[in-house]
């Protein structure tokens, strides 16, 4: 299974990277931040109108926390943008959606035995900042975020056991759901036009 996503994904990624090379303007980015953090981030963005570009963004992680809960998710963040001077260069808004998948302890459960598994749907606004180092190189500060609709399963780490079932009125339901208002992306980009 995670071996036909994968191929999905790289057939879409050689599509995008073959339709992005027709336009002039066309950026491979990985962000720094979430480097540090050891939760890989990488996008591409390429230009569809003057001033005006599309990115999508994968943002990963695969680890435990130190409870030996899971932090795992991968969110896929498609977005388009607006920028004031040129592309690549300035201030720049965006307005994106996107989806997730997760395997994680919400940080209000970090002590106990219980973690969420399932999936989101998010709608939002990115606003940030570019800068160029030369031809080449650049560098990209950015906040995004939005309304995060969840739909999961509660386990316990322990026994594997779903808890949310247990609860008062959940014995036909199939998600437990959360939608919050929450920042989901940012950092500092290091980008390369290609």
């Amino acid at each position: 299974m995670k071996l036909q996503k994968t191929k999905y994904f790289l057939l879409f990624l050689l599509i995008f990277l073959c339709f992005g090379k027709s336009f002039s303007q066309t950026y491979v980015k990985g962000n720094a931040t979430t480097a540090l953090l050891l939760m890989p981030s990488f996008g591409i963005e390429t230009k569809i109108a003057n001033k005006v570009t599309f990115q999508f963004d994968l943002t990963g992680s695969m680890w435990e926390s130190f409870n030996h809960g899971p932090q795992k998710f991968l969110f896929a963040t498609p977005e388009v943008r607006y920028y004031t001077k040129e592309i690549g260069s300035g201030f720049f808004a965006g307005i994106n959606g996107g989806a997730a998948i997760f395997e994680m302890q919400k940080y209000n459960y970090w002590n106990t035995d219980k973690y969420q598994k399932g999936h989101a749907f998010m709608v939002g606004a990115t606003v940030g900042y570019s800068w160029r180092l030369n031809e080449k190189w650049g560098l990209e500060a950015f906040l995004g975020g939005g309304f995060l609709q969840s739909y999961y399963k509660g386990y316990l780490l322990s026994t594997g056991y779903e808890y949310t079932k247990d609860k008062p009125g959940n014995e036909n339901r199939k998600w437990d759901m959360s939608g919050d208002w929450l920042p989901y992306k940012g950092g500092l980009m290091i980008t390369y036009k290609l």
